[in-house]
């Protein structure tokens, strides 16, 4: 994996290369991607070389001496031309058992307005943040137990590229001095106390710096004023032998480059003016610390005090001679180790390296080298980088693997195998060609959690790469069961013998004695399988030390057993329709599709089971068969709705004293007798329902009230279906009713009469004590006028008026226009007949 970081440039005379993009290529990440950049070799003639004694406590001090004479290192190589940089530290341990943990400190290079950094590469290391400056380090740990093999060499670098600018801030070009925004990161960072080193409020500096800014015009002159004070009052001092605190310097009258520049940031900070120090390496080794402070909308102005103190003559106010690789900038201050062996401060002590150690070692060596090395081509990278096993693995003792790896520079490894996690280690193969990249490995009978694979180059001994985390050797156990057959089907109660074969993770068979389990049935010790009567698809399963294999049984339905029609029975009217489905079951109520054969005695069915009823009513039945197998419906067919209605008699003739019955029946389409809610009326006389009988037929009595043809009709209430007759209704020939009773009197007075007559009559005695008796009166067309009496009588003398007050009429027979009325007395079964007379 790759991460990316990109810095601004700021640009002021000169031109500068816009910043590249820097990568660095982080070992963890890059090792599961295949892809990693291990440790580098380059053999040089010149380090530096130090032994460290039995001691806890961090280095300390400068490790490469300052040249004396500074103006005679601006001409030890150009500047303007682009070199490749490579800072490595390499540490050497000897009898370090009671070592924990080292770690060691790079400082990361970036892009500025004094120089370009591009091609940024590191073997491995944490890249963090400085906040105090916006400086970056790299930090390389190592931890027990790899540092406890005394036999270890550990090589931790980084390589970039970098363009020198020499710079000189052109002053012309301000206007004007802008106030410093007090908000800003630089003005927080920049200005004020830092610890002991920078002491803005040191009496000292106070006094310098109120004298100075007195005699200044504006913040570049009391800068100038400030830079010149301290070239001319302090002396350079102590070269190369560290860091010093303020007061130390003040009090010694001056100190070295970086010392010098922390009284010229003093003095600028106790005016709130942004200052800090920058500090710079060269390609030889040696190192060289200046100051810049910042105007605000111009940026940094390079000061070299330094310069200027051993150069009197010269002016490096504003001018950086781009002779210097810039490692930091600001204030640096001395690493210290706080709780858990951990620093208190981020910052980094100096700007070549770092390094501290937890543990007891009698004898460690560490060397440093800061190398310019060509871009590519004339001195090779020496690395090599193990890709598998790298750690997590599970290998079988007996299988087969491979080791892979990539490796540059060498010619041939060492193989070696571990079974105690690095401790120590076996050979696998004393020498193999390193640009196969691979060995087949034959895994031993050694089983173990903890094992590793180093390779080791032959030419460079100290060159080796291990898996980064520890696999296992697994002698070979149970990998997987196979059951025969794998799939099979059944049909309810059958049986099907399974068996099971065990193969290890060799693929070797191996004995195997299963527990079986199934689903859908029963399965015995043995593994025959017994099925049951539900159909599906189920699983057999053989296991053994944790291992399973499965096999399919699918289940079938058993042959056709039964058949069941739905709906079972129904009832429709004639020519109604009726949906019948047929299903089959198995002797164990499985469902079956069949495709069953249609029959019916009534009606018509068709071949997917749609029955279509006819005009007849009555029961009948549907039937399904299939395959011998046979099942029956009933349906009942009932009348269809109302479709007619028939009258009897259709013609009738009666007296007018007489009445008629009529009947009544309802008829649906197949003429069959059907319900319906009868409704009777006449066109003449009355007609009255006396008896509903059925539901399909209704009774009624006719009675006339004058002579004519008349129809009968009989109407259902709900569809408006009707039936008629025809009556025909005559008056009674005079002639067959004078033949009058014996015994029976039948006269009138006045005779004629005018407006009423009294009617006399008498009845004798008979057998019964009571007769019924009716005495009507008609004109001469045989209309009915009235009746005046209607009842059962005793023997005896009676009489009534005509006409009676039923007529309801004003001025009695007035209204009428005959002259002659006809009277019929009736007595049991004798009658009589008299004629009136009607005189106006």
């Amino acid at each position: 994996m790759l991460f990316y970081v990109c810095d601004k440039v700021f640009v002021f005379i000169c031109n500068v290369v816009p910043s590249n993009i820097l990568n660095i290529g982080l070992k963890n990440n890059l090792k599961s991607e295949r892809v990693k950049i291990k440790t580098n070799l380059v053999f040089r003639n010149y380090s530096f070389n130090f032994n460290e004694q039995k001691s806890k406590s961090v280095i300390k001090g400068i490790l490469i001496a300052v040249t004396l004479s500074i103006i005679s290192l601006m001409d030890a190589y150009s500047q303007g031309e682009m070199i490749r940089i490579r800072n490595a530290v390499e540490i050497d341990q000897t009898d370090c058992n009671g070592l924990s943990k080292l770690v060691i400190l790079l400082p990361y290079i970036q892009s500025n307005q004094y120089q370009t950094v591009s091609n940024f590469q590191a073997c491995s290391g944490e890249l963090l943040d400085i906040p105090e400056s916006g400086d970056k380090y790299l930090r390389y740990i190592i931890d027990e137990p790899t540092i406890s093999r005394s036999d270890n060499v550990f090589q931790i670098f980084n390589e970039f590229n970098v363009l020198l600018q020499a710079f000189e801030f052109d002053f012309s070009a301000v206007h004007t001095i802008y106030p410093y925004n007090t908000s800003s990161e630089i003005f927080s960072k920049f200005t004020g106390q830092s610890g002991d080193y920078i002491v803005s409020e040191n009496p000292m500096i106070q006094n310098i710096g109120n004298n100075l800014w007195a005699e200044a015009t504006d913040i570049i002159d009391y800068s100038r004023k400030c830079y010149e004070y301290v070239a001319t009052n302090f002396s350079y001092l102590n070269p190369g032998t560290g860091l010093y605190l303020l007061q130390e310097i003040l009090n010694a009258g001056g100190g070295d480059c970086g010392n010098l520049s922390s009284i010229f940031i003093s003095l600028l900070r106790n005016k709130e003016i942004p200052a800090r120090h920058v500090v710079t390496f060269r390609p030889d080794g040696s190192y060289h610390v200046f100051a810049d402070f910042y105007l605000e909308n111009y940026g940094w102005v390079p000061v070299d005090v330094t310069y200027k103190q051993a150069n009197p003559e010269g002016d490096y106010f504003g001018k950086y001679d781009g002779l210097g690789i810039v490692a930091h900038t600001g204030v640096w201050f001395e690493f210290q180790r706080g709780e858990g062996d951990t620093y208190n401060n981020p910052l980094l002590q100096n700007f070549h390296w770092w390094y501290w150690l937890s543990g007891i070692c009698s004898n460690i060596n560490a060397s440093h080298k800061i190398l310019q090395i060509p871009d590519s081509g004339s001195e090779p990278t020496v690395s090599v980088d193990l890709l598998s096993p790298n750690g997590a693995e599970a290998w079988i003792e007996g299988s087969v693997h491979e080791i892979t790896w990539i490796a540059n520079g060498i010619t041939n490894i060492n193989i070696e195998s571990s079974t105690n996690n690095g401790e120590s280690y076996n050979s696998i193969v004393d020498s193999t060609p390193a640009g196969t990249g691979t060995f087949i490995w034959t895994v031993p009978e050694t089983p173990s959690d903890n094992c590793k694979v180093r390779i080791t180059a032959r030419e460079y001994p100290l060159l080796s790469d291990a898996s980064e985390n520890s696999f296992s050797i697994e002698s070979p156990v149970l990998d997987r069961i196979e059951i025969s057959p794998s799939e099979t089907s059944l049909t309810p109660a059958g049986q099907v013998q399974f068996t099971a074969t065990g193969y290890n993770t060799l693929e070797e068979i191996t004995d195997l004695n299963p527990q079986w389990v199934a689903t859908g049935g029963s399965i015995s010790s043995g593994g025959l399988f017994t099925a049951g009567t539900i159909p599906g698809t189920y699983k057999v399963a053989a296991s053994a030390g944790g291992i399973i294999g499965n096999a399919s049984i699918t289940i079938t339905h058993g042959s056709i057993f039964r058949i069941d029609i739905s709906p079972t029975s129904s009832t429709l009217a004639i020519m109604e329709s009726q949906k019948f489905t047929a299903t089959g079951y198995d002797q164990w109520n499985n469902e079956i599709t069949i495709n069953p054969s249609w029959s019916t005695n009534g009606g018509s069915i068709s071949s997917d089971g749609l029955f279509s009823a006819g005009t007849q009513t009555g029961n009948f039945t549907i039937s399904a068969s299939d395959q011998g197998i046979n099942k029956l419906s009933t349906v009942v067919i009932t009348p269809g709705p109302l479709s007619n209605i028939v009258i009897s008699p259709s013609s009738a003739r009666i007296n007018i004293d007489e009445t008629q019955q009529f009947i009544a029946m309802g008829y649906d389409a197949g003429n069959n007798e059907t319900a319906f809610t009868p409704d009777w009326t006449a066109t003449g006389g009355m007609v009255n329902s006396s008896d509903l009988g059925h539901v399909s037929s209704s009774t009624a009595e006719y009675k006339p009230t004058e002579a004519g043809n008349y129809n009968i009709t009989c109407s259902d209430n709900n569809s408006g279906i009707s039936g008629t007759a025809e009556v025909e209704v005559v008056v009674p020939s005079i002639n067959f009713i004078m033949e009058p009773a014996k015994q029976i009197l039948l006269h009138n007075y006045p005779n004629p009469f005018q407006a009423s007559t009294i009617i006399e009559y008498s009845i004798p005695v008979l057998n019964e004590s009571e007769v019924p008796v009716t005495l009507t009166v008609y004109n001469m067309e045989g209309r009915k006028i009235e009746t005046l009496v209607n009842e059962m009588k005793q023997p005896g003398q009676y009489q009534t008026g005509f006409p009676s007050c039923n007529l309801n009429h004003d001025n009695g027979l007035a209204q009428f226009h005959e002259k002659i009325f006809y009277c019929r007395l009736t007595i049991g079964n004798s009658y009589s007949i008299s004629k009136k007379m009607l005189i106006k």
